[in-house]
């Protein structure tokens, strides 16, 4: 039995093994929290105790010993039992590691593919942290390079950083996590308006949908059907006008699950995977879009009013582009259909068409 864990923003895929009458086996992401969701979503049908997998020898010892040399680090032991916020996507491997110090550190493998992507990645998130922005930078190792390639395989470690748990029930409610975020953006764009930041292909979200859309007609045309109006709205309003908007160097996923929060502030923003050249509004408007879909209630709530207000009193856009917020908004919900069709999460992608309808209605009805 296969399905997507729910316990966080992660969706690990997870597989379920049953061993005997009285055991099940999650394999996955080895995370507990994912077990627990296996086991209240399935006991119903799969009675027994649910236990994770066995963790496979990916790496021994020695191997992460000198993975760990190429940073001038000794290598102490391995902790599983400390959670990785973050998708595991985003990398082949990781595991949190200790050295004979006591530092903690995030320890990830790559695929070929990723290395180049991910030293350019490095290179932002050193500047950024220069600028004095919350991120975690990758750390270079004794040669100055921040991959590393040792027993085969492509290698990157930075500092652990844990955050508080975001309580997904209430955050919503919480004004001053808007204000946070709103800030963050503020320091992120005025840090950033040089030509160093502007090089590079910048995103376009029409040709992303036009693609999506062609798959969709292909695979899901009842989907097209329920979509009409939402594809009319973006296509008659944003297409036209998506060119010529100003672009700046965004996040380009800045989900509240992707920040590590402190008691009362931000630690550190992660998951930059998606960094890169957007129109100026992209990252305020994804804020928008997934804090609102998290409650009833939540597109009105005080972490979204404070959210608001705050751009405002930062002068982030200018009038003229922040009235195109709600429009991104609407938008952007594209790319979290394309993730719910890719996972065949038939609940999510109800939702979803739902969601991006209600969306399209506050805008028209100019509720932001």
């Amino acid at each position: 039995m296969r399905l997507i864990c729910k316990a966080c923003p992660n969706g690990c895929a997870l597989r379920l093994e049953r061993r005997s009458e009285a055991l099940v086996v999650v394999h996955g992401n080895r995370c507990a929290r994912g077990v627990a969701h296996a086991a209240a979503v399935n006991r119903g049908t799969w009675p027994g105790a649910y236990r994770p997998a066995a963790p496979a020898e990916r790496f021994s010892r020695e191997v992460l010993s000198q993975a760990l040399a190429a940073w001038g680090l000794a290598f102490d032991r391995e902790l599983p039992e400390l959670f990785i916020q973050g998708s595991p996507d985003r990398s082949e491997f990781r595991t949190v590691v200790a050295d004979a110090l006591g530092g903690r550190y995030v320890l990830e493998t790559l695929e070929p593919s990723q290395c180049d992507r991910r030293a350019r990645i490095a290179d932002r998130l050193r500047a950024l942290n220069g600028l004095g922005l919350p991120v975690i930078p990758y750390a270079p190792g004794l040669d100055g390079a921040s991959v590393q390639r040792v027993a085969g395989q492509c290698w990157q470690l930075s500092a652990f950083v844990p955050g508080e748990p975001l309580d997904r029930t209430r955050y919503w409610q919480e004004a001053w996590r808007g204000e946070a975020l709103a800030d963050f953006l503020a320091a992120l764009y005025a840090g950033t308006r040089d030509d160093a930041w502007s090089a590079g292909p910048s995103f376009s979200l029409p040709g992303y949908i036009d693609r999506l859309l062609q798959t969709i007609g292909t695979r899901h045309p009842r989907l097209l059907s329920e979509l009409r109006e939402v594809v009319a709205l973006v296509k008659g309003e944003l297409y036209p006008v998506f060119d010529a908007l100003p672009q700046r160097f965004c996040h380009g996923d800045p989900h509240p699950m992707n920040v590590l929060w402190g008691a009362d502030g931000i630690r550190a923003v992660i998951d930059w995977e998606f960094s890169g050249l957007r129109p100026l509004v992209y990252d305020a408007a994804l804020i928008i879009g997934c804090v609102g879909a998290e409650a009833r209630g939540a597109l009105d709530g005080a972490f979204l009013e404070a959210f608001r207000r705050r751009l405002g009193e930062r002068e982030v856009f200018a009038p003229e582009f922040a009235k195109l917020l709600p429009l991104f908004t609407v938008a952007q919900r594209f790319a979290w259909l394309s993730e719910w069709l890719r996972r065949d999460d038939r609940e999510m992608v109800e939702f979803e068409c739902f969601y991006m309808n209600l969306l399209r209605r506050r805008k028209e009805e100019g509720l932001g």
